[in-house]
Order: C-alpha cells, then sequence, then structure tokens
C-alpha cells in the first residue's frame, strides 16, 4: 500500500477587517456567521475547538441548535475557506 501523501493547503488569505477571503486578487465574501466560525477555527490550529465555543461565539445569547453550526461547516467547506480548514487540521 502506498503511503498518503499530504497535498499542501493552497494559501487563502483571511480578510478580518472585511470578513472575507482573497483569492488569485479577487474578494470572496462569506456570511457573517460562517466568518465567525472559520476566524475562531483558524485561531487554534491543530487544536480541538469544541461545538459549545463555536456556538458560544458565533451565536452569542442566542439559542440555536447544532444544525445551524453543521450547516455553517458545510459552507465553509463548500467554500475556498476549506483550504484555511485543511491547513489547521494538521
Amino acid at each position: 500500500m502506498k503511503p498518503a501523501v499530504r497535498r499542501r493547503p493552497e494559501h487563502v488569505p483571511l480578510d478580518l477587517a472585511n470578513a472575507r477571503l482573497q483569492r488569485g486578487g479577487r474578494a470572496i465574501a462569506l456570511r457573517p456567521k460562517d466568518f465567525t466560525v472559520l476566524q475562531q477555527l483558524v485561531a487554534h490550529p491543530g487544536q480541538c475547538v469544541t461545538k459549545s465555543a463555536l456556538l458560544r461565539t458565533a451565536w452569542p445569547d442566542v439559542l440555536v441548535s447544532d444544525a445551524v453550526l453543521k450547516v455553517s461547516v458545510r459552507r465553509l467547506r463548500a467554500s475556498p475557506a476549506r483550504a484555511l480548514l485543511a491547513a489547521g487540521s494538521g
């Protein structure tokens, strides 16, 4: 069996001031809550960030179900942000 080859994630700059990604010179807007989730995950590379922590950060003082977070992460995985998520999973 061949050993797994790890691809290096592409560089996708995170524009904190404008809550968007930069890719190929283009700005890619994210939904505000998705950006907050991404920001929390990127801030803790290689660490486990709990659902509770993500929900508290992105939806403070609001009672939401885990499904809301699942949808947010699904959108991030389907966007260029997946390169940032992969970079932090090392």
